[in-house]
């Protein structure tokens, strides 16, 4: 009898090891396509410049007919009672877009000059505030 529940055992961890393989991959995502970044605030950094960029990086899409939500937030540590730090951590801004088909039909439009100079000025205010440390896609399920 144990022999047969440590062969059903190791059976079924096998069969759930593969579980994975049929997650959808970030181009099947079926909820709000999102980059994530999260960032460090420089020297002379402020979150008001992160909010000003934040704001700026918005328009930046809305401008274009586009509705995608950028959205700041601040991380802070916990100590080992689960209290937060009043230090900040590291910033973090998400820019979702509504669906895959908007996010697939921005990375698919064409930049004008307009377009460029526009996005280095939010990028340059973020620059001024911020250092990016990791960046990520994300599929926000619904």
């Amino acid at each position: 009898m144990k022999y047969l529940l440590t062969t059903i055992a190791i059976i079924s961890f096998s069969v759930f090891a593969d579980n994975h393989k049929n997650l959808p991959k970030p181009d099947e995502c079926k909820g709000k396509p999102a980059n994530y970044y999260v960032a460090k605030l420089t020297k002379n950094g402020t979150i008001d410049g992160v909010l000003n960029a934040s704001s700026l990086h918005e328009a930046f899409y809305k401008n274009r007919g586009y509705e995608v939500e950028v959205v700041p937030s601040i991380q802070y540590l916990r100590d080992e009672n689960g209290i937060a730090s009043d230090e900040i951590f590291r910033i973090s801004t998400h820019v979702i877009f509504p669906d895959s088909e908007t996010a697939s039909k921005w990375r698919q439009s064409e930049r004008t000059q307009k377009d460029r100079d526009e996005y280095n000025f939010y990028v340059n205010e973020y620059n001024k505030n911020s250092e990016v440390t990791t960046s990520r896609f994300l599929c926000i399920l619904n």
